[in-house]
């Protein structure tokens, strides 16, 4: 699998799922895995996990920023277009 992913192929294996090479923003070279939709649909019957940080589901980039100030309100956060963000502005 490892020769593989150094060549840039994507390999599947069979009912776990695909593993691809992704790289970030600084290039960094990660495997990204894909379950596959057998995986899927059993986590979505039968899940006895617990989730964390339920609360951060479907926020924006506006809403984490929000959430993080309201825990970190001396902090400043910084938005993905440069413009920034503070508590109570």
């Amino acid at each position: 699998m490892g020769d593989h992913l150094k060549l840039g192929d994507y390999v599947k294996l069979g009912d776990i799922g695909s593993f691809s090479v992704t790289t970030d923003v600084d290039l960094d070279m990660r495997v990204s895995y894909r379950s596959s939709r057998i995986i899927d649909d059993e986590l979505d019957a039968d899940f006895k996990g617990q989730i964390v940080n339920r609360e951060n589901a479907g926020l924006d980039d506006e809403g984490f920023a929000q959430r993080w100030l309201a825990l970190h309100p001396d902090d400043t956060v910084v938005m993905r277009d440069g413009s920034t963000r503070e508590a109570g502005a």
